[in-house]
């Protein structure tokens, strides 16, 4: 679910606590999503095994690596969450403008990410039908008034 800032609390809508958190979420994906961190982290499970054969298969070293492991691997998905649920929040408010301002847009489907999944159900089989009756009509080479008028609704 996408979160806006009416469900923050006060103390943290637009705290610099906040702006940290995001910035450095944004950091740590964008690290995640690039070759260079691929890299760091194949270099590091490389390091890692070898330093493991050599410190002849430590308990210890072994622990260690668990440890940074899960920490980064915490890290990781809360960076890439907050980051994701931004990204998603920027495309719902893009697509709820153009919503808005087209004329033959159905101004209801504003806000269907906080639908319940039954009307998410039943505007998927509505489209499913409307996609059919477009491929049909492309097949037949044609374009029909039936097709245009279940799209309109």
């Amino acid at each position: 679910m996408i979160m806006n800032n009416e469900a923050m609390p006060p103390l943290l809508s637009n705290s610099p606590v906040r702006r940290h958190v995001h910035g450095t979420a944004e950091l740590i994906a964008g690290f995640a999503r690039s070759h260079w961190g691929f890299a760091v982290v194949l270099g590091l499970v490389v390091s890692w095994a070898v330093g493991w054969v050599l410190l002849d298969f430590s308990k210890m070293w072994h622990t260690l690596f668990d440890v940074l492991a899960t920490i980064t691997m915490l890290l990781l998905i809360f960076g890439l969450e907050v980051s994701q649920n931004r990204a998603n929040r920027a495309t719902q408010l893009k697509l709820d403008e153009l919503l808005r301002v087209s004329t033959s847009a159905r101004t209801e489907l504003v806000k269907m990410e906080e639908r319940s999944e039954e009307e998410l159900d039943a505007l998927q089989a509505e489209f499913q039908d409307v996609q059919q009756q477009h491929a049909t009509v492309a097949a037949e080479g044609g374009r029909s008034d039936q097709a245009t008028e279940a799209r309109s609704g």
